[in-house]
């Protein structure tokens, strides 16, 4: 999703007015401090897996907060179970 100015003169214009793409919306990637609410987590997580279990990175982009984890492979049901969050 992206956000979209008329940067055209509809005066001007014969048809479609021009417009240009001041900020683009993919939904769990939002960075622009602008769209973001402070008094709520907007979590951005990565994971990488290897052969012995799972490096987690966690990012909260409107708390400006990281945390770095990791996580054996026999611990991995227990650590996605406390990483379901409510709707």
């Amino acid at each position: 999703m992206a956000i979209c100015e008329q940067i055209g003169d509809p005066a001007l214009a014969k048809g479609l007015i021009e417009r240009k793409v001041v900020h683009i919306v993919t939904p769990g990637t939002v960075t622009d401090e602008s769209l973001l609410d402070e008094r709520r987590d907007t979590l951005l997580m990565t994971i990488s897996r290897s052969k012995q279990g799972y490096g987690l990175d966690w990012a909260d982009l409107a708390g400006r907060r990281s945390l770095v984890d990791e996580v054996d492979n026999e611990d991995a049901p227990e650590a996605e179970a406390a990483l379901q969050t409510s709707p």
